[in-house]
């Protein structure tokens, strides 16, 4: 019974240690590891004439959040969100915290590139319809979103992040919401 209960416990470790490798402790999201996991595996298994839309979403004014409120809040809002981006997207569509307030998402779709920013702005626009109360203050949530498309801006998970980056600093600095 002793070696039957050191063994459940080291597989429950084992387990434990494996989903901690691949998510986010704070918001129980995929972390960057997994997303480029699954994102490479994405590439790699993607139906000829599909594409696949990958986001990189940078909040704005977190910044703010944490300096006003404290850090506490602000990991709170982070936890909050990663429920809602749990709950508002479809099972399909992957979702990671890359760190910070950085979030990617990628998702598979038939279209042309110029569809991908609408199919992105669609998926993420449930996320931004409620506010994050503090006490009695509402902070109104927004986010400055690049995405780039498989395979017209590139094939690998790196570089489909870095193009995504680029737009997601365009789209912050003409306070568009997202750029592609």
């Amino acid at each position: 019974a002793n070696h039957a209960a050191v063994s459940l416990e080291n597989h429950e470790l084992i387990d434990q240690l494996q989903w901690e490798a691949t998510h986010d402790t704070l918001t129980g999201l995929g972390n960057r590891r997994e997303f480029y996991r699954c994102l490479a595996t994405a590439l790699e298994e993607r139906p000829t004439g599909t594409k696949l839309a990958v986001a990189l979403v940078d909040l704005d004014r977190f910044k703010e959040i944490n300096d006003t409120f404290g850090h506490h809040t602000g990991d709170t809002f982070l936890k909050w969100l990663g429920r809602r981006f749990q709950e508002a997207l479809p099972q399909e569509v992957m979702v990671a915290r890359l760190g910070g307030d950085e979030f990617a998402v990628f998702v598979a779709y038939e279209g042309v590139a110029s569809d991908a920013a609408v199919v992105i702005e669609e998926l993420l626009r449930p996320l931004w319809a409620a506010a994050f109360e503090i006490g009695d203050v509402k902070v109104a949530v927004s986010a400055s979103t690049g995405v780039a498309v498989a395979p017209d801006h590139a094939e690998d998970p790196v570089t489909l992040l870095q193009r995504a980056d680029v737009a997601m600093y365009l789209a912050k600095e003409d306070h568009s919401g997202v750029a592609g």
